[in-house]
């Protein structure tokens, strides 16, 4: 009986500590950087689980899209989601990327599955372009626009 009041006193004291350090925010700088995690290990036990033959060759893609979105937000979060205007079709490609694995580790080699994962890598790769020739494309236009203009001034003679 003394042993058990000794253990639900420690539990006490430790559920006490833990609302202290919530209440200091202490947990928000932890969970703020640690939550992509979550997406990764996700895909890594669908990876596992199909490779130990466990589960079908269907949990790749989301096998693939959890850990694609994974490592995004985890790079996200490092850099404060500045990056996030450029890299949001990222979150396209993710689903290629299932799609890939799905197509290269199934046993049945789903032509449909390459067809997609290809029109939506191409898809990702036009928005990616067009989103930095946006961001980027006015210095590469003034660029070139100071080029050719010195070329009129100091070239021709």
């Amino acid at each position: 009986m003394e042993r058990n009041r000794a253990t639900i006193g420690l539990l006490i004291i430790a559920i006490g500590i833990v609302l202290i350090l919530f209440k200091l925010n202490t947990f928000d700088f932890v969970f703020d950087f640690s939550w992509p995690f979550i997406f990764i290990f996700v895909s890594i036990v669908f990876h596992v689980l199909y490779f130990i033959r466990t589960f079908p060759s269907g949990v790749l893609i989301p096998g693939g899209i959890l850990g694609t979105y994974g490592l995004l937000f985890l790079f996200l979060n490092i850099t404060s989601w500045h990056y996030l205007q450029y890299l949001w079709p990222i979150f396209i490609f993710g689903v290629a990327v299932g799609l890939f694995e799905y197509y290269f580790f199934s046993r049945q080699n789903p032509k449909d599955a390459l067809t997609a994962g290809i029109v939506l890598t191409i898809i990702s790769i036009v928005f990616m372009s067009f989103t930095l020739l946006y961001k980027i494309g006015i210095y590469i236009l003034a660029g070139i626009l100071i080029v050719f203009g010195s070329w009129l001034i100091f070239g021709r003679r």
